[in-house]
């Protein structure tokens, strides 16, 4: 069993769910993993050509995750083209700007508990 879950994650795929409900360990793992929404700001880069399942949220999700903002950025092309030329180099240039950036201006820090930090503004 270790293996074939071995080849979905190698393969960057879902786990299917007869293979997740039969591991004991799986399941008590992803019934107690409480996760904790990040304190700071993200930058989310997301293709133009996305299926209809993400047209009422432009940030796939992300946005539920953070207590800061969520910085969308869409490049042009579809899910594959994300790597490849023109869109690689629009991404370059906007987290070349993020990175460059002072850390005060790019999010809070979280603090030590999980949860946001109050802003130095």
């Amino acid at each position: 069993m270790p293996i074939v879950k071995r080849a979905f994650q190698i393969l960057n795929r879902p786990l299917p769910v007869t293979l997740k409900s039969n591991d004991p360990g799986f399941l008590r793992a992803w019934n107690s993993y409480q996760p904790k929404p990040y304190g700071g700001d993200i930058e989310c880069f997301r293709v133009e050509e996305r299926g209809p399942e993400h047209a009422n949220d432009p940030s796939m999700g992300w946005e539920i995750c953070v207590n800061g903002k969520t910085h969308i950025h869409v490049v042009p092309g579809g899910h594959v083209d994300m790597m490849r030329a023109p869109a690689v180099f629009e991404i370059a240039e906007k987290l070349a700007g993020h990175l460059r950036r002072p850390a005060s201006q790019k999010m809070k820090q979280p603090a030590p508990n999980g949860a946001a930090a109050p802003s130095k503004s």
